[in-house]
């Protein structure tokens, strides 16, 4: 009896511990978002502050986003775009952009900085805006995971918890010579707890991304009005749609 009570406490000891919080890798999330091919030479230092911005008034915007592929990359990639293209558009309307255009990705050899300025030249674009955004989730069990030894439970018992977090990355370089007019970043977390059987950690993941896009947005939009508005002309792009679509989504 002692044996089997001994063997029970070490196999519910060794589930609990397997499934405690691992934390996020910050290191990966960097390498995920940081943007490949740039140089990083003392000739290059010294290069890279001789750039002067050659943008004119209006200009294209070249946006190009990495693909990636599956449905809930589909979504994440339309959670970002939806959002994006109206504040361009206000851009477009105040006289900042001549036109903005998704660069097929179908012209970029490969995911680095210079492949997309090669790409983008032959869009025909003055300025390429990067995004590229990362998610991911943690998943662990509170108290009540005990209950997950029954299996039926995983189904109606709240013993999981999840950690998810949303990022969102832009930045936004000059198509001829490299210089980068602006940067923009955010991340979100998103905490729920469930039966396991009933978590998603795909779309737990993507509430996290929704969740960045309005300080994200926020951002960027801020940084672009700093560049390229001038500051008596009166335009201020305006965000309130952002909140509309955060009202609709709580509502749902």
């Amino acid at each position: 009896m002692n044996s089997l009570r001994t063997a029970l406490t070490i196999l519910i000891a060794a589930i609990l511990a397997g499934c405690a919080s691992h934390g996020f890798d910050q290191g990966y999330l960097n390498d995920e978002l940081a943007v490949a091919g740039l140089d990083q030479t003392e000739e290059d230092i010294q290069r890279i502050m001789d750039l002067k911005p050659a943008l004119g008034r209006p200009f294209s915007l070249g946006i190009y986003y990495e693909d990636y592929y599956g449905i809930h990359a589909k979504k994440a990639k339309g959670i970002i775009m939806d959002n994006l293209i109206p504040m361009l558009q206000q851009f477009k309307d105040a006289g900042i952009l001549e036109d903005y255009f998704i660069i097929n990705n179908g012209t970029v050899r490969e995911n680095n900085l210079k492949e997309v300025r090669i790409a983008a030249a032959r869009h025909h674009a003055d300025a390429i805006l990067m995004i590229d955004y990362y998610r991911d989730s943690d998943r662990y069990l509170n108290p009540l995971g005990i209950t997950y030894l029954t299996i039926v439970a995983g189904y109606f018992i709240p013993g999981s918890e999840v950690e998810a977090i949303g990022a969102i990355s832009a930045t936004m370089w000059d198509t001829r010579n490299e210089y980068l007019y602006a940067t923009s970043y955010n991340d979100e977390l998103f905490h729920t707890r469930g039966p396991a059987f009933m978590l998603n950690n795909n779309d737990i993941e993507l509430t996290a991304l929704e969740k960045a896009v309005p300080g994200f947005m926020r951002d960027l939009s801020s940084r672009l009005a700093n560049m390229f508005v001038e500051p008596d002309s009166g335009f201020e792009p305006g965000l309130g749609y952002l909140e509309e679509k955060g009202t609709e989504e709580a509502e749902k």
